[in-house]
């Protein structure tokens, strides 16, 4: 028998490694150049946070498609009012953290943050069916521009494109509502996290209605359904 000891009896001094100077120093003023200085010391938005949005929203979004097992439609109403509920609650915080963000690089401050955000929030929530008949019109495309495409259910839980017009969207209206940062974290969590970078709809494009997009969209592009074919058209 191999006799083995801890590592560690009693807690490491790592300070004789030189680790408190290397945590002073990257705590230090970013050479960044940027006129930002120490902006990522102040509040911003939590990058778990919006991956968790995400993720709720297509919950409340796809309602039941998502759940593993079969929904039990009786609680299905009472499980999205709960979503939505969470949602508001992520919303209002998110935002709160996103608008001063924005106002510090405008140089400005304002104390009416938390109270736009409230009413951002509030707005978007309500939107949430329009734009969800929206998606349903661009599962509907997928669906019949696809020869592969089985049932909605398989677009709804395995289509690239579906997720980035889904993503794309949602941050649409945040960016209508003049919600700052955030809709962007949240189309760049879609495509790296979710898309793996596969489908990528570029800066200021606009998407059509019963769009069914199965590669990247580059910047300033309209995507337009014109049976069979999607039109790109570059302003």
């Amino acid at each position: 028998m191999i006799k083995t000891e801890k590592m560690f009896s009693e807690p490491p001094d790592f300070s004789e490694h030189g680790f408190p100077s290397v945590a002073r120093d990257l705590l230090q003023e970013p050479a960044l150049p940027h006129p930002e200085g120490q902006e990522a010391l102040f509040p911003r938005p939590n990058p778990e946070a919006v991956i968790h949005l995400g993720d709720t929203l297509r919950k409340i979004i796809f309602p039941g498609y998502l759940e593993a097992g079969s929904p039990d439609p009786d609680t299905l109403q009472k499980k999205i009012e709960l979503e939505i509920q969470g949602l508001y609650n992520i919303l209002v915080e998110q935002i709160h953290l996103s608008l001063p963000h924005e106002c510090r690089l405008r140089g400005r401050l304002c104390n009416v943050c938390r109270d736009r955000s409230h009413d951002q929030a509030s707005t978007f929530i309500r939107s949430l069916p329009v734009t969800q008949t929206l998606i349903y019109k661009d599962i509907q495309a997928a669906y019949e521009g696809d020869p592969a495409a089985k049932s909605y259910t398989e677009i709804i839980l395995s289509y690239p494109g579906l997720l980035a017009i889904t993503f794309y969207r949602l941050a649409h209206t945040l960016h209508s509502l003049g919600v700052p940062l955030l809709p962007r974290m949240m189309t760049e969590y879609a495509n790296a996290t979710i898309l793996g970078g596969e489908t990528v709809i570029g800066a200021r494009s606009v998407i059509g209605g019963n769009v069914w997009l199965t590669e990247s969209v580059p910047p300033d592009t309209k995507v337009l359904m014109n049976r069979p074919d999607l039109i790109y058209l570059k302003n």
